[in-house]
C-alpha cells in the first residue's frame, strides 16, 4: 500500500518559517545566494556542502556537519566541527552527498541554498536531485534569485492565497517520460487531467491570482515545478512510500577511473 506523507507549512513566504512533523534538512551549497539568507527551522539538520561552509559562516549559521571534497571551501573548518570528506573523483556531487546524508539522518524535506545560478551543469544536477527526492517519497526546494524549484511525484502542492502582482509565475515540467493526470487549479489558466512529457514544454508561464489559493497535482509521474519566490510556501503530499535509503555516498574514487583507458569518468 502506498504511504501518504505530507508537510504543512505555516509561513508568510516561500522561505519563511516551517512547521510539521517531518524532519527538515537545510543545506548550504556552493552556488549563488543572490543576497538571500537561509531560513533554518528549529531542530533542522544543517549541512554545509564544501564551499557552502563559507556562506554558512557568512550568515552566522551553525552547521551540524561540513562535508565534501573541500575543493571550493576557502576557510578552515574549526576544530571540533564534524566533517565528512569525500574524494574529488566521485559519482555524486557534494550537494547530492549532503542530501544522501540528510536522508540517512531521517530528513525527508530539504531546503537547498546556493543550488541555482553559477555553473549550469550543477543547477541541472540539482533539479535532477529534487526529482530524485520526489521519487523516494520526499521533497526538496532549490532557491534561486527570484524563483524556487521543487518536484512532486504522485501527489500535490497546495499554495495558500497571497497578495501578488500580475505575472507572478508558476511553470510545470514533466521529469518522467510522461506525467499523467496533471491538474492546475486556482491559477490564471486551468489544466485538467493533462499528460505532460519530458520532451515538450506546454505548461510554462501560468500565473498566480492574487488572493486565491491554488494547487498543482499529478496522478502518476514526477513533475518539476518552478514558482516565484514571493509565493506562499506550498503544503505538499505524496502517495509515494518513503524508501529507507536515498543513495550511496562516494567514499572511494569512482570505479569509472579504475578501468584503464576509460575517459568517461565524471569529476564533480
Amino acid at each position: 500500500m502506498e504511504d501518504v506523507r505530507s508537510r504543512q507549512h505555516d509561513s508568510n513566504h516561500a522561505e519563511s518559517d516551517f512547521s510539521g512533523s517531518i524532519r527538515v534538512c537545510v543545506i548550504f551549497a556552493a552556488g549563488e545566494y543572490f543576497g538571500k539568507t537561509a531560513r533554518i527551522p528549529q531542530d533542522a539538520y544543517v549541512i554545509a556542502a564544501d564551499g557552502g561552509f563559507d556562506h554558512c559562516l557568512s550568515q552566522h549559521a551553525h552547521a551540524d556537519i561540513v562535508m565534501g571534497d573541500f575543493d571550493s571551501i576557502t576557510v578552515d573548518v574549526p576544530a571540533g566541527t564534524a566533517s565528512f570528506h569525500v574524494p574529488a573523483e566521485k559519482d555524486l556531487t557534494d550537494t547530492a552527498s549532503a542530501v544522501t546524508l540528510g536522508w540517512e539522518k531521517g530528513c525527508r524535506e530539504f531546503h537547498i541554498y546556493g543550488s541555482l545560478g553559477g555553473r549550469l551543469d550543477h543547477s541541472i544536477a540539482n533539479m535532477q536531485l529534487v526529482a530524485g527526492l520526489a521519487n523516494h517519497g520526499g521533497i526538496g526546494f532549490l532557491y534561486g534569485a527570484d524563483v524556487v524549484v521543487t518536484a512532486i511525484r504522485n501527489g500535490s502542492l497546495t499554495f495558500p492565497a497571497f497578495t501578488c502582482p500580475e505575472r507572478t509565475m508558476l511553470s510545470v515540467f514533466s521529469s518522467s517520460d510522461a506525467s499523467l493526470g496533471v491538474n492546475e487549479r486556482g491559477l490564471k489558466y486551468f489544466l485538467d487531467n493533462a499528460t505532460l512529457t519530458n520532451d515538450r514544454s506546454n505548461a510554462v508561464s501560468n500565473e498566480f491570482i492574487s488572493g486565491t489559493p491554488s494547487q498543482i497535482s499529478v496522478e502518476t509521474g514526477t513533475i518539476l515545478v518552478t514558482f516565484a519566490s514571493e509565493a506562499e510556501a506550498p503544503n505538499w503530499s505524496t502517495r509515494v512510500a518513503q524508501e529507507a535509503t536515498f543513495d550511496t555516498i562516494s567514499t572511494q574514487v569512482t570505479s569509472a577511473l579504475n578501468t584503464p583507458g576509460n575517459k568517461n569518468a565524471h569529476l564533480v
